[in-house]
């Protein structure tokens, strides 16, 4: 556990300062716009789309303009977002397993067991 978590960590600090490389960032936009037509398969899964929307307040071209932004991302603008939500020295950590058998090794990591 100890290993996935600081490399979790480790890869978010390094998203927050250092911008993804352009092959990076076409492999994450031809997945998310390749598979953008799965969300829509069924009737079941096209009217939770839409009940998002109507959660959200979204408006109707929702979906048009997400796919042109995704399409339109750059790496200096996922870099800027990063630093602005990733804050890998504040974070919330859920680990579930036996409390007895688990020794994490994480210099500052407060642990409350429940």
């Amino acid at each position: 556990a100890d290993t996935a978590i600081k490399l979790i960590l480790n890869h978010m600090q390094r998203m927050a300062t250092e911008p993804v490389s352009e092959q990076e960032l076409k492999q994450a936009k031809d997945y998310l716009l390749g598979s953008y037509p799965f969300r829509f398969e069924t009737n079941d899964q096209i009217n939770k789309q839409y009940l998002l929307l109507d959660l959200y307040g979204q408006k109707d071209d929702y979906f048009s303009q997400d796919l042109k932004k995704t399409a339109g991302a750059t790496a200096s603008e996922l870099l800027a977002s990063a630093r602005r939500l990733l804050r890998p020295q504040n974070y919330y950590l859920a680990v579930v397993g036996d409390t007895t058998q688990l020794k994490l090794n994480l210099p500052g990591l407060l642990m409350e067991k429940h």
